[in-house]
This record gives structure tokens, C-alpha cells and sequence, in this order.
């Protein structure tokens, strides 16, 4: 069923679309990649979770980060189809060995998106990351 213009599927259309547009701008290290790339570093750094972007807990992050960018979409669509991409960008580590992230702690604790986004607000207005900070 062809929902228009010869596209099966707008959503898929747009989430490929959207995949496609940042790997290839971020690859090439066009403005708009860099762009991007610092909209997906600044994520990393507003999750509080360690690894790159692709491996973090979708359904955990979408509640208390910003859901209007087309970084945002992308996440969203690639973790619903198991998408994990290839684009190198900063990470969180720990500090010290057998250190956790904060939110990582916090989101096995509170499951509301105030309570996270709370706590959010504290973490980075005393710019920490791990627990031992």
C-alpha cells in the first residue's frame, strides 16, 4: 500500500532519509556534519550514559532529552530497526574502575521523566558525570 508519491512508508522513507543524510554530512566533515556531530556529542554528553549514542538505551534517554532534532528522529528510528552506526563522535568513560554514570544509576531508580529530568539538571550544573565525581 503506497501511502503517496510511490514512498511505501513515510516513516521509513524519512528515517532512512534522515540515517543516510548524517552518516554521509558527518563522513564527509561538511559544515553540516560537523554540525551534527556536535548535536550528537552534546546528546552523549546531556544522557549522562557511557559508550557511543547508538548503544544507549533509547526508551531510557527519550525521556528527559529534547525531542525536536533530527538528531533525536534519527536515534529514535535506528533503535526501533536495531540500526547501530559506524559515525565516530565523543564518549563518556569512567573515571575510575567499576564507576557508574549517574543517570544510569538514576534511570533504575526513578522511571519518571520529571524525577530524570531533575536530577539532569543537577548533574549538569555541577558538571558531573560519574558516581565517584
Amino acid at each position: 500500500e503506497s501511502s503517496g508519491g510511490g514512498v511505501l512508508s513515510m516513516f521509513n522513507s524519512q528515517g532512512t532519509s534522515r540515517t543516510s543524510m548524517l552518516v554521509e554530512q558527518v563522513n564527509r566533515q561538511t559544515p553540516t556534519g560537523m554540525f551534527l556531530l556536535t548535536c550528537i556529542e552534546d546528546l552523549v554528553l546531556d544522557s549522562g550514559f557511557y559508550g557511543p549514542l547508538w548503544d544507549m538505551p533509547f526508551d531510557t534517554i527519550s525521556k528527559y532529552i529534547q525531542s525536536h532534532s533530527l538528531v533525536f528522529h534519527t536515534c529514535q528510528y535506528n533503535a526501533l530497526h536495531k540500526i547501530h552506526l559506524s559515525v565516530k563522535h565523543g564518549e563518556l568513560k569512567a573515571s575510575r574502575v567499576g564507576d557508574r554514570s549517574i543517570m544510569h544509576a538514576a534511570s533504575k531508580l526513578y522511571d519518571t521523566k520529571a524525577d530524570l529530568s531533575a536530577i539532569q539538571r543537577v548533574r549538569t550544573s555541577f558538571n558531573v558525570v560519574n558516581i565517584s565525581d
